[in-house]
């Protein structure tokens, strides 16, 4: 069973693409899954340019993570408040060189790995959650993707939930996943049976 969230959808579709037996069901939230239309992510960019990259790095990592952070949080889980638990979270151990690293190389690899994806087995449990108010992604634009690559995909649309549906309306989601898991016992159920 594997769970992603945003972006990080990403790893778990490769897999199950790639290596089907390993996975048995998967929920995705907020799923950024398609190739996207080229954003300029100026900081990012320059933070990984040669000579200059390491300058940024450090003013990003040293002089600005707060107000880095305090920004990614609110655009995140708008319309949503922040949950408390989140803007607790120490900002500088979010943004950090490695993590900022982390970010340029998901974002130099994405387009080419998802624009390489097949089809997913129509027997794989796939459960996709979004909010019909992410102003991360849209939701329609990757559902329709979603869809072509895996026809008995189920899909959840949250009224008036951002790009944090797992934080906003984390019992949907736990529901969700708990229907999976469901699904999958009564299929290693009948496996089991046939054996």
């Amino acid at each position: 069973m594997l769970v992603g969230h945003s972006i990080g959808c990403a790893p778990p579709l490769l897999l199950a693409q790639r290596r089907p037996d390993l996975v048995r069901a998967m929920l995705l939230i907020a799923p950024c899954c398609r190739p996207v239309p080229f954003k300029p992510f100026v900081l990012l960019r320059t933070a990984m340019m040669p000579m200059i990259g390491s300058a940024v790095r450090r003013q990003m990592t040293t002089r600005w993570p707060e107000a880095i952070f305090r920004s990614a949080l609110r655009t995140s889980a708008a319309p949503n408040p922040v949950p408390e638990y989140l803007a607790a979270l120490p900002a500088r151990h979010i943004v950090s060189a490695p993590t900022i690293e982390a970010m340029a190389a998901e974002l130099s690899a994405f387009n080419a790995d998802m624009a390489a994806f097949g089809r997913l087995s129509s027997d794989l449990p796939l459960t996709v959650v979004f909010g019909d108010r992410d102003g991360v992604i849209d939701y329609r634009w990757h559902s329709a993707w979603i869809q072509r690559n895996h026809d008995q995909a189920v899909f959840k649309t949250l009224r008036g939930v951002g790009h944090l549906p797992h934080h906003v309306r984390t019992e949907v989601c736990v529901e969700l996943l708990e229907l999976l898991v469901d699904t999958v016992s009564i299929v290693e159920n009948k496996r089991t049976l046939v054996a």
